[in-house]
């Protein structure tokens, strides 16, 4: 996973610096008969604002989305029961964090 983590980062940021570019250009090519450098500052600088949310947040949420399907479908292929018992515990755990939320903005 580590291994191909780091094989993948270079072609990441060659493919953001692509994306990026092939943006600005498009962005720009409206915007340079209005004569308004201000407004095409602004918004190259608020796509590089958003390198850090295509490059870190888009993967981590993929990532956070598939594999606990992953985990429930081997569990589930695995053990029927173990997979009953992870369905039914685990909706408890926002309720339980909720109640203990609860409780501690009474006590204080």
């Amino acid at each position: 996973m580590f291994l191909r983590q780091l094989r993948q980062k270079p072609v990441r940021h060659g493919h953001k610096a692509q994306v990026g570019a092939a943006r600005r250009q498009r962005l720009e090519r409206p915007l340079e008969s209005t004569a308004s450098g201000g407004l095409v500052t602004l918004i190259t600088q608020g796509l590089d604002g958003l390198d850090g949310y295509f490059s870190k947040y888009l993967p981590q949420l993929l990532l956070a989305v598939t594999v606990p399907l992953i985990i429930g479908v081997a569990i589930l292929s695995s053990d029927l029961l173990s997979a009953v018992i992870l369905a039914v515990t685990l909706p408890l755990i926002p309720v339980f964090m909720a109640l203990v939320g609860w409780a501690a903005q009474d006590a204080s």
